[in-house]
């Protein structure tokens, strides 16, 4: 993909036209995490709230953005936590939900960048403007204990901790006001305090945790999104050191890693690239299916992947059970069903005229995406799209697109808000 190329996929990621949903942007599917208790039990984010399955994907239910607490453009980290809830981090605290209709709200005040599962503890990172980044510990019990004093001036961006060695904490950020400059901590001591690393890295740009070996807890995965592209890069030191695995000219939108630590796969939005596959741990990476990816997630032997139901056969969500070489549809929007049925609680929320006018936006974004990719290309695509009139039609919505003429004080704007799609709060996928 040439740099001019790389760098209007960033602009159409980062504007979309208003829709008639309240936060404007087209429906698209970001991030999907599977239940570690039961891998029937999927949970998406997209950019309309949170879609649930119970049946391994064949069937959707819809969690609105009200339900769990907030409204607009906000991208929350998701997970399943230690205690069977799926948590979800929001601008203003964490909620905790087992039924998805009754909310469990939390640490108030605190904007939750990002969410981790780990062996003794959920890890939450939490970051604003006025406070230190954070880090937080959450129990079994659903207590959140913050871990030391956090860092003045960071905002951090992810956190894991080692599987095999819970007390090796990673965590990555930028300082506030130079988004583009990689921060690396680590802690031998559960979080409490965090030590900065300074290793040679082979560009300058965000840095991402993408995994921690599971057998290794020296042995790590980040992703580093450039102006020229994305590298993939490992450490076998415990980050004093990188060496790059695998460079895409554009950003890689998905990474998901066995249970083992040794099938790698990592994704690309652009369709050229695709899913790139390692069988060694990282050591060589083969090309696999050439699909569109937003998001990867790995559960025994199936991964699922984010693609583009914008296009003749597409789909939300896709799933390979052939390592990536192949990748079968699962499901598109069309295939949520509707709000999650609750008899009371937030859930409830979600039921009524807000389905309908999300059902809606569904059925009708095609046409508004099919009118912005000709502005951005200069061709009618009027031919390939058609509008949904019924509902067991397919949805062909998914990615935001913008027609763009950016002025060129906005492209340090985008530069970051690209650095935040391909983040974990946005497509980036936890074991």
């Amino acid at each position: 993909m040439r740099r001019g190329t790389f760098l209007m996929l960033t602009l159409a990621a980062a504007y979309a036209p208003a829709l008639a949903h309240a936060n404007g942007r087209f429906p698209r599917a970001q991030q999907i995490v599977v239940d570690p208790a039961d891998e029937n039990h999927l949970a998406l984010r997209a950019t309309f709230g949170v879609t649930i399955s119970r049946d391994g994907g064949k069937s959707w239910s819809w969690l609105c953005e009200e339900a769990m607490g907030f409204s607009g453009a906000w991208d929350p980290p998701i997970a399943f936590g230690n205690d069977g809830s799926l948590l979800i981090g929001l601008t203003d605290g964490i909620v905790s939900t087992r039924d998805a209709c009754v909310m469990q709200r939390a640490m108030k005040g605190e904007l939750v960048s990002d969410l981790s599962r780990a062996p003794d503890g959920d890890l939450i990172a939490t970051s604003t403007a006025s406070d230190p980044g954070k880090l937080w510990r959450r129990g079994k019990e659903g207590r959140s204990t913050l871990l030391g004093k956090g860092i003045a001036g960071i905002y951090l961006d992810t956190v894991d901790a080692a599987p095999s060695k819970p007390s090796r904490v990673y965590a990555t950020g930028v300082q506030i006001g130079e988004p583009a400059q990689a921060h690396l901590f680590v802690s031998d001591d559960g979080g409490a305090t965090l030590k900065e690393l300074t290793p040679v890295l082979p560009t300058r740009g965000r840095l991402f945790l993408a995994a921690v070996d599971p057998r290794d807890p020296m042995h790590l995965f980040v992703r580093q999104l450039g102006e020229t592209g994305s590298d993939l890069l490992v450490s076998g030191d415990g980050g004093h050191s990188f060496a790059v695995a695998l460079h895409m000219d554009g950003a890689m939108y998905g990474f998901a890693m066995d249970a083992v630590g040794n099938d790698l796969w990592v994704g690309s939005a652009d369709e050229s690239q695709g899913i790139w596959a390692s069988h060694n741990g990282g050591v060589t990476f083969a090309q696999a299916a050439k699909v569109i990816v937003y998001c990867l997630a790995r559960r025994g032997a199936a991964l699922y992947v984010c693609s583009e139901p914008f296009r003749p056969g597409g789909y939300a969500v896709g799933v390979s059970r052939d390592d990536g070489v192949t990748v079968a549809p699962l499901a598109t929007f069309a295939d949520v069903t509707g709000p999650v049925l609750c008899d009371g609680g937030d859930g409830a929320r979600c039921q009524g005229d807000a389905w309908t006018k999300m059902r809606a936006t569904l059925l009708t974004a095609s046409t508004k995406k099919a009118s912005a990719l000709d502005a951005i290309n200069g061709t009618d695509s009027s031919t390939l799209i058609a509008h949904d009139d019924e509902p067991t039609k397919p949805s062909r919505c998914l990615c935001e697109t913008r027609p763009s003429r950016p002025d060129r004080s906005l492209v340090s704007i985008v530069l970051l808000a690209v650095a935040l799609l391909v983040s974990r709060r946005a497509p980036w996928i936890k074991r």
